[in-house]
C-alpha cells in the first residue's frame, strides 16, 4: 500500500503542472483515493477557475460516482471557506460526504488559514495534517509573498569553484551546458527576468528562452539614468523589456519606461507587482543581488557551482538560509536556498 507521503508527493506533482498559469492564486494538486486506487485527480489549471479539489472530485463523480463518500481526498494545500471566483471548496467537500481530507499545508491567507480545517472537523470529517509539509510551503511560496503584494523573488547565479562570479569587464561563462538549459527552463517559469545595468551593457544579454520551449518573460532593468545603449539587444530584439528609470521616455510596442521615484528595493517590487509581475527570476550582476539580500525581500537563491576556478575576479554573493534542495549536473552542482524568515 501507499503511503500518505506518497499519494500527497503525487497532488504536489499535479499541482506543478500549472506552470505560471495560476497568477496570485497558489499551486495546488488533489487526488481522492479508494481503497489505495486513485480514483480523481486534479490541480487549479488557470486563475480564475476550477480549484484542485473541485477537478479531483467532479472527475471521481464522472467515472465512479458511488465511491466518492468511502474515499479520501489529499490535498497539498487547506481547501479555501470563502467564495472568490470560485465558490467555496469546503462547502464542495462536505456536500459530497467524503470523511476524510489529508492535508499538506494550512492556507496562510488570514481570511482561511486554519477556518476550513475547524469547518471540516465540526462537520465530522476527519483531518489529518502536515504531511509533506515541507514541500507542500515551497510549492505556495509564490502565493505568500503575493499575499504580500510583491513579487515573488528568485535570485540566480553562477560562481567558481573558488567562489567568483566573473571577472572585471570580461564575459566569462561559468556553468555548463547542461545548468544553461535548466536556467532557460527557469526562465519559462516566471513573469519577469532582471538585471543589473551594468550586466546590462557589459553582456548585452537576450535574457530569452531560446534554449527551451516556453515563453519568454519580461526584461526587467533598473536604469535609473538610461545608461543602456540604445542599440543594446534588450531594445531592440522585439521581445519585451521594462526598463525602470527616474525619468520618463518615450516608450515603443516592446519597450516600456516605468518611473520610480527611488532605488529602494521596496520601490521596485511595488512598481513591478502593480504592473502584474508576480514571480521574478534576478540573475545578476553581484551589486544588485547584494542590494536584494541585504534588502531581505527575496524568497529563494539558486546557486550555480562550477568546477572551474578563475582565481580572481568578482566575488560571489553570500546567502544565509534553509538548503532545500540540492542537485548535480554533470560537473555542476546546484543549490536551493530558502529565505527563512522565522
Amino acid at each position: 500500500m501507499a503511503s500518505h507521503e506518497d499519494y500527497m508527493a503525487h497532488c504536489i506533482k499535479l499541482a506543478k503542472r500549472a506552470g505560471n498559469q495560476t497568477r496570485t492564486n497558489p499551486l495546488v494538486g488533489a487526488i481522492l483515493v479508494y481503497q489505495d486506487k486513485i480514483i480523481g485527480e486534479g490541480f487549479h489549471e488557470v486563475y480564475g477557475q476550477a480549484h484542485a479539489e473541485r477537478n479531483a472530485i467532479n472527475q471521481a463523480l464522472q467515472k465512479y460516482p458511488n465511491l466518492v463518500q468511502d474515499s479520501t481526498l489529499y490535498i497539498t494545500l487547506e481547501p479555501c471557506c470563502h467564495k472568490g471566483k470560485t465558490p467555496p471548496c469546503v462547502d464542495f467537500i462536505i456536500a459530497n460526504k467524503i470523511k476524510t481530507v489529508i492535508v499538506g499545508s494550512i492556507d496562510p491567507n488570514p481570511i482561511v488559514s486554519s477556518k476550513s480545517i475547524k469547518l471540516l472537523q465540526e462537520n465530522n470529517v476527519k483531518v489529518i495534517q502536515n504531511i509533506l509539509s515541507f514541500e507542500c510551503e515551497y510549492l505556495i511560496s509564490k502565493f505568500k509573498a503575493n499575499l504580500e503584494k510583491r513579487p515573488h523573488i528568485i535570485l540566480k547565479w553562477a560562481q567558481s569553484k573558488d567562489g567568483f562570479i566573473g571577472q572585471k569587464d570580461k564575459q566569462l561563462w561559468i556553468s555548463n551546458e547542461y545548468s544553461k538549459i535548466l536556467v532557460h527552463k527557469w526562465r519559462s517559469e516566471i513573469e519577469g527576468i532582471m538585471v543589473g545595468t551594468q550586466t546590462a551593457i557589459q553582456d548585452n544579454p537576450s535574457l530569452t528562452t531560446r534554449e527551451w520551449n516556453g515563453n519568454n518573460p519580461i526584461r526587467i532593468v533598473p536604469d535609473l539614468n538610461n545608461r543602456i545603449p540604445f542599440d543594446s539587444k534588450l531594445l531592440n530584439d522585439g521581445n519585451q523589456t521594462l526598463i525602470l528609470s527616474k525619468r520618463q521616455l518615450n516608450s515603443g510596442p516592446n519597450v516600456k519606461y516605468l518611473q520610480i521615484e527611488d532605488s529602494d528595493i521596496k520601490t521596485y517590487w511595488k512598481a513591478l507587482y502593480d504592473q502584474g509581475i508576480y514571480s521574478i527570476l534576478v540573475e545578476g550582476g553581484r551589486k544588485l543581488l547584494n542590494e536584494i539580500i541585504r534588502s531581505g525581500l527575496w524568497d529563494e537563491a539558486r546557486v550555480i557551482t562550477s568546477e572551474k576556478k578563475i582565481n580572481e575576479g568578482i566575488k560571489a554573493p553570500f546567502v544565509n538560509g534553509k538548503l532545500y534542495n540540492k542537485m548535480t549536473l554533470s560537473d555542476d552542482q546546484i543549490l536551493t536556498i530558502l529565505n527563512d524568515r522565522s
